[in-house]
């Protein structure tokens, strides 16, 4: 089985660091992607493919909530 495409979206520098370290330890997870923000990880999800997000609850820009939602709009799974 391959590895899950995974993005991770927070606002902490430590927190997206330990999260990666975590899920590509387990090696059923690579992390092409990380963004700082909602809007960011929404724009990261338009150019490349992503089978998970990992996301904390409230980013800068948006809560959870806002992101799950943008993403049922935009016809992503959640």
């Amino acid at each position: 089985m391959r590895p899950l495409n995974t993005l991770i979206a927070a606002a902490s520098v430590e927190l997206r660091v330990r999260v990666r370290e975590a899920l590509e330890a387990s090696l059923h997870a690579e992390v092409p992607k990380i963004a700082a923000s909602g809007r960011l990880a929404l724009q990261m999800l338009e150019h490349g493919s992503i089978d998970v997000i990992v996301t904390e609850s409230n980013l800068p820009d948006m809560t959870d909530h806002e992101l799950l939602d943008e993403l049922d709009v935009r016809g992503f799974k959640t």
